[in-house]
């Protein structure tokens, strides 16, 4: 009999812990994120772009351990600096929600960097900037930044709109850096972020946490 083994992963995403947990301690749920940065960090390195990353894709694991999951849609670039075959460069349309497909944008929409939902053939690393930054967004305020019950108006959005500043979006009290590190994440423009995962994890691990107590709460997502 052929059989394919594979590892039993147990624990709930961090959508799951966010939905079902109620409110989570800041330090908790930034400290997942620095696992994710930091396993990007190591992805980057080695020619690989995730492109899903969203809090579905983010396990949490009973025993501390953090997983980023689902790497179908990713990029890799082989070692002259070509990048593979990649087939969502063919002409096509978003269908819905989410997409996975081969032939059809790939991510999120919620989650996509403008130049995914372009189809930019020039897309790197700094797409799962963009991602991660929409993810630490919802951490500090409970909402994505990209606003609309519709995909094209949520297309629009991630290309047009100015994300509002998180603190103007909750009552809890967001930290200046991590406010200035989400909205540096979210630019337009990739040149315009941060230039690699590394310099955001240096700045995810900092001294954020002075400006809050211990047991400050983020707010639970609809």
């Amino acid at each position: 009999l052929l059989f394919l083994a594979m590892e039993l992963l147990e624990g709930k995403s961090l959508r799951e812990k966010l939905h079902t947990d109620g409110p989570l301690a800041l330090d908790e749920a930034l400290r997942v994120l620095e696992e994710i940065a930091m396993s990007l960090t190591e992805a980057h390195r080695l020619g690989i772009v995730h492109r899903d990353i969203k809090p579905e894709n983010i396990l949490a694991g009973p025993y501390g351990e953090v997983l980023l999951m689902d790497w179908g849609l990713a990029k890799v670039w082989h070692p002259d600096g070509s990048s593979a075959p990649d087939e969502e460069r063919k002409r096509s349309k978003i269908m819905d929600l989410s997409l996975t497909s081969q032939g059809k944008v790939q991510g999120t929409p919620h989650y996509m960097s403008p130049e995914q939902i372009n189809q930019d053939t020039a897309i790197d690393h700094r797409t799962d900037i963009y991602s991660l930054g929409v993810v630490l967004y919802e951490i500090l305020c409970g909402e994505t930044p990209s606003k609309g019950e519709k995909l094209h108006h949520i297309i629009q959005s991630t290309l047009n709109d100015v994300p509002v500043p998180p603190s103007q979006l909750t009552t809890q009290r967001v930290p200046r850096v991590l406010e200035e590190v989400a909205l540096r994440c979210l630019q337009k423009q990739p040149a315009d972020r941060y230039a690699s995962i590394a310099e955001l994890l240096h700045l995810l691990q900092g001294n954020w946490r002075t400006e809050l107590s211990r047991t400050t709460k983020i707010p639970a997502t609809k």
